[in-house]
């Protein structure tokens, strides 16, 4: 089921909200989920299933499947966990909750609305400041760079080329030489 939603994004049967194509990120954050989910599974030796909603015929029945994804949702943030912190866990539940939405509105089985409890924490990533004296310094004094190991230089670049173009971490992991242009001896992130 999981890999037909998956394939409905890479075709662009799924689109966003605002009817554009969903982008490669967003694909590759789903594909990191599906992984996630074929981890967790093997780890707990358990098949994640899904039952049609409707099928679910008596107050028991339901209680029962209310109860399958409420423990599901505890096991599988607390596998998450073990892996990395609140962002990326929330992260993982809301591109969850997207997939049993989609799977609700358009395929069978319907699930119901048991993953509606699925709670995505998001924790508030402090900002912190260098103040221009430090650049400054980190960019042109000579004497530090000296004493720097190779390995630390190439950070300390790193780090001061995502402080002057304001890229995140992500990004700039990601960007290829191709992406960089020296025009008139300055250097331009296309």
């Amino acid at each position: 089921m999981y890999q037909k939603f998956l394939d409905a994004m890479i075709k662009g049967e799924r689109l966003q909200k605002n009817g554009h194509l969903i982008r490669k990120t967003t694909i590759r954050n789903y594909e990191g989920l599906q992984k996630n989910l074929e981890e967790y599974s093997l780890l707990k030796s358990k098949v994640i299933r899904m039952k049609d909603y409707e099928s679910l015929n008596t107050t028991r029945a339901r209680i029962s499947e209310k109860n399958y994804w409420k423990r599901f949702y505890l096991s599988f943030t607390e596998f998450l966990y073990t892996k990395a912190d609140d962002n990326y866990v929330g992260t993982q539940i809301k591109l969850l909750r997207a997939f049993f939405n989609y799977q609700n509105e358009l395929m069978n089985p319907a699930p119901g609305n048991y993953y509606l409890r699925f709670y995505a924490i998001q924790e508030e990533t402090p900002v912190l400041v260098l103040y221009p004296e430090r650049l400054n310094f980190l960019i042109h004094n000579k004497e530090f760079e000296k004493k720097l190991p190779a390995h630390l230089k190439r950070h300390k670049d790193l780090f001061v080329f995502g402080c002057t173009t304001a890229l995140r971490f992500s990004d700039l992991i990601s960007l290829k030489p191709s992406n960089i242009e020296r025009i008139n001896n300055n250097v331009y992130v296309t």
